[in-house]
């Protein structure tokens, strides 16, 4: 909003005035001298502004950049409510040359004293004790009839009236959203009327677009919400309770309304309720408006609730850009704008409406169109911890603005929440350093901040992506940082994996513990053990390979960040690696430190090559699980058959009844993954030129992808197979006493050899081990039945 005072227009060599919208930016000259400004008000309302010095030798400056504007004038005398303003904001975005006067005799002033008497086609003004409707009437006669003049009343028992103040109209203020959209589409006729062609047409894609009712009780909420709507190609207007909603509904009928369902005044149960009347008894005529609903409550029937009033969609709070999008009656309106320009330094490029990313995301997303393989969202989210951290430490520091860095922390926040996941879309195979993810998630972070302090995107965005979100901070050492923060985080959901996965064995263990099975090495017939022994094995290994997991996660706590390019830490604050790792140690309840070495930090990933070694440890026990188990579950009966595993689906489409062992066939997959994972990471770590590897998307991937992997597997086999295991006892009883290895008991009484010759003999002649002893002879059926017991034959010891 373009605000000025009597002084403002007096003769100087420079004018300084201040534009809420940075998007007009882009109508001036390059070398026009530009500051950003953000100044919170008392409310929960923000303001950015625009500081432009304009050269001029006088007090007309409308001609050199109005002309160019191609725009109509729009006077605010007096002080603005908050909707009021954002009226104001809107009419700038279409094109509108909007004044801010503190009073009458300031507007005056400039009237007086500009030579190009651009006449205003809308003055605004609010009730003030030295300017009265009649002397409002009086001005008004300088101006053409097609010029609306509203003055604003505090209270409509006054007696003010139109006979007091020809030619003005008199409302009441603050005014209804139902009067702010009638006198902006009144003022939007006038100047339809009132500019060339030309400009008439920059300006209609604006005139076509859909209207939108914002309907919310928080006004962060109803920017945020209007912001998203306007990137979607709608219009929005903005209601504070349902009672206005209802009211506006009556005079003006939008395309959508985006209802909260929890409001003081008139919730938006209720709202609906009464829209939803009023349109049966406008006789049916016209089809039911869609009616979004909004909602932070996290209860399992609200959609059905608002499904039964009449509301035609849900989308939960806070509001995600897919989630109303989806959500939008987008075939019943017309097309938005699919894109919109983003300028970095290679110059402008043409970017979808509705994404949040800018410039160089969408540089990236053309050029590297390989593979399916995006960037692992733990990165992402660990990205958009540390951009929070750093923004707070910029803030704490005094190297950014209170406000920029409050909006870039919760914008940050919102990221690293998941809310955003759908404007990531690039891919793993990009640059060597993740510089092109670690740009993507700084436009989208400046995106959104922008939003919330009342910017816009593109040339209107008022966050900068490089030197607010990315202050003090390099891809060098982001992205290795966040490489290990996702890592130690996933990890920590591999080891409650493992956890439970290993519970499970041990139950097992014990439920095992007396069931009887014969041993087998080189997959041949051994001496007996328990199946709850061979259950505990299984326990006893992924032990062992948890404790690898462990002991790897200390390297990993060390970040790079504060290294920035080589790793010397130029351009950051002394104290920002510390503080930021700090944060996180707090936020994310790990104990992240600063890594000793910033060098080795950036040239070097031997941390991660060591916790995906002890992945692989894992990945290797649990294949070798996998396989005996598989192995013991064989059949129904021409296998071993010892083992029932859970019958989870078919196994065949051809043939009827068979069900094989998917849970364990799953997990040999990923192991093989896992393994494979390994290999590529050692190569890829051991690249590293200089002061950089440039293999960290691959290596970042690799080692997330095998946690992911091993995390569901672990998962997936715990509650689909191991918890439903049943031991066939019958049979594995009958194999145990079919087992020629049982003569192992009698070679301490009858030694070596004429244990094997017995052996031998039961195989040849198809005996029970028993009968073959008893024929080769030297040993009597007592004496056999004494030495060989399976159950005596389970732990060390010789059998007397």
């Amino acid at each position: 909003m373009l605000k000025t005072s009597s002084e403002a227009s007096s003769n100087q060599e420079d004018a300084t005035v201040s534009l809420c919208s940075p998007r007009i930016l882009s109508y001036f000259d390059k070398g026009t001298d530009a500051d950003c400004h953000v100044h919170l008000s008392s409310g929960e309302g923000a303001v950015v502004e625009l500081s432009l010095t304009l050269p001029h030798d006088g007090p007309e400056i409308e001609p050199a950049y109005l002309n160019e504007l191609a725009t109509v004038s729009a006077w605010l005398i007096g002080e603005l409510s908050e909707e009021e303003a954002l009226l104001a904001t809107r009419l700038q975005r279409d094109g509108w040359y909007v004044r801010q006067f503190a009073n009458l005799d300031d507007a005056l002033a400039f009237w007086a004293g500009s030579k190009n008497r651009l006449e205003p086609a809308l003055v605004m003004a609010t009730e003030q004790k030295e300017m009265s409707p009649h002397m409002l009437s009086e001005v008004r006669r300088a101006w053409s009839p097609q010029c609306r003049v509203i003055y604003g009343v505090h209270d409509e028992s006054s007696g003010v009236g139109p006979q007091a103040a020809p030619g003005i109209e008199i409302r009441k203020v603050p005014f209804s959203p139902a009067d702010l959209r009638e006198i902006k589409e009144l003022a939007a006729t006038l100047e339809a009327t009132r500019n060339r062609a030309s400009q008439r047409e920059r300006r209609d894609d604006s005139r076509t677009m859909p209207t939108a009712l914002v309907v919310d009780d928080n006004l962060i909420n109803r920017i945020l919400a209007a912001e998203m709507l306007h990137v979607l190609g709608f219009e929005s207007d903005m209601a504070e309770n349902g009672r206005e909603a209802v009211e506006y509904f009556e005079r003006y009928r939008p395309d959508v309304v985006l209802m909260d369902v929890d409001m003081p005044v008139m919730d938006g149960m209720e709202a609906t309720e009464r829209i939803r009347r009023y349109e049966a008894h406008d006789g049916g005529m016209c089809t039911p408006v869609p009616i979004i609903a909004t909602t932070a409550r996290d209860e399992p029937d609200i959609s059905k609730a608002c499904e039964a009033i009449g509301m035609t969609a849900f989308v939960p709070k806070p509001l995600m850009m897919a989630q109303l999008a989806a959500a939008l009656p987008h075939p019943d309106v017309p097309a938005m704008a699919s894109t919109r320009l983003e300028t970095d330094g290679f110059g402008p490029i043409e970017v979808d409406s509705a994404a949040l990313w800018g410039a160089q995301t969408e540089r990236s997303r053309r050029h590297f169109s390989i593979g399916h393989e995006l960037m692992p969202l733990e990165i992402i989210h660990a990205l958009a911890e540390i951009k929070q951290a750093a923004a707070q430490v910029h803030g704490e520091l005094g190297l950014l603005e209170a406000a920029k860095a409050d909006a870039v922390a919760a914008a940050a926040a919102r990221v690293a929440a998941g809310e955003f996941d759908a404007q990531f879309p690039l891919v793993v195979w990009q640059t060597g350093s993740g510089t092109q993810t670690n740009m993507n998630v700084n436009e989208v972070i400046a995106s959104i901040a922008s939003l919330s302090l009342g910017g816009g995107l593109g040339a209107a965005r008022c966050v900068h992506p490089n030197d607010d979100v990315n202050l003090g901070q390099s891809s060098n050492d982001v992205f290795p940082t966040a490489m290990h923060v996702a890592a130690v985080r996933q990890s920590r959901i591999l080891l409650a994996a493992l956890t439970r996965l290993r519970s499970a064995l041990q139950a097992k263990e014990q439920a095992f513990a007396d069931l009887i099975k014969i041993g087998r090495t080189h997959l041949q017939d051994a001496t007996p053990m328990t199946f709850g022994q061979e259950f505990g094995g299984y326990d006893a290994q992924l032990a062992i390979a948890e404790a690898a997991v462990r002991s790897a996660l200390p390297a990993v706590h060390a970040l790079a960040i504060g290294g920035t390019a080589v790793g010397t830490g130029l351009n950051t604050h002394p104290e920002f690696g510390e503080r930021v790792a700090a944060r996180l140690a707090q936020r994310l309840g790990e104990p992240f430190t600063v890594a000793s070495n910033l060098f080795a930090a950036l040239a070097g990933h031997e941390p991660l090559v060591g916790l995906h070694s002890a992945l692989k440890m894992l990945a290797i026990a649990l294949n070798k699980i996998a396989n005996d188990i598989r192995l013991m579950a064989s059949g129904p009966r021409a296998g071993l058959g010892e083992l029932h595993l859970p019958a989870n689906e078919p196994g065949s489409s051809i043939m009827p009844g068979k069900v094989n062992p998917t849970q364990i066939e799953a997990l040999t997959m990923v192991c093989a993954q896992v393994m494979g994972h390994d290999v590529a990471i050692g190569i890829a770590a051991s690249q590293g030129q200089l002061e950089l590897n440039v293999y960290k998307p691959l290596i970042a991937h690799n080692v997330l992808h095998s946690l992911r992997l091993l995390s569901d597997v672990m998962a997936s086999l715990t509650e689909h197979c191991i918890g439903g295991i049943e031991v066939n006892a019958e049979h594995a009883q009958w194999l145990l006493a079919q087992s020629l290895m049982l003569v192992t008991a009698l070679t301490p009484h009858i030694g070596y050899d004429r244990a094997a010759t017995i052996a031998k003999h039961a195989l040849k002649a198809g005996l029970p081990l028993r009968n073959a002893a008893l024929e080769v002879g030297g040993i009597t059926g007592a004496e056999y039945d004494a030495w060989v017991d399976p159950r005596r034959m389970l732990k060390p010891g010789i059998v007397p």
